[in-house]
């Protein structure tokens, strides 16, 4: 699984508008948002979210979207709401999760 650090220098090497302090935030609240569940296969629920996001990554797509996939889960998945991801990532990212 890729890391935060690892997640966010790929998409430097393409993004110079990058804001890394959001795409951070976004993967440590996808870890957190999903710390207690699990996949069918025993493995940690945010491995699939950070896949996802590493798969964006390799298809050179913004910010916005990959800080989407991170957080893609989120409302279905966990305590989080539209407004907590509004209030945490703006109307924009809140609209496309």
């Amino acid at each position: 699984m890729i890391n935060s650090e690892e997640l966010i220098n790929k998409v430097k090497t393409y993004n110079k508008f990058l804001n890394p302090e959001k795409l951070s935030k976004a993967y440590n609240y996808a870890v957190k948002a999903h710390e207690n569940q699990k996949r069918d296969s025993g493995d940690p629920y945010s491995n699939h979210p950070i896949a996802v996001a590493s798969i964006l990554s390799e298809l050179e797509l913004d910010s916005a979207t990959i800080v989407t996939g991170l957080l893609h889960d989120t409302i279905e998945d966990t305590h989080a709401t539209y407004e907590n991801i509004k209030d945490e990532f703006g109307e924009e990212i809140a609209n496309l999760v």
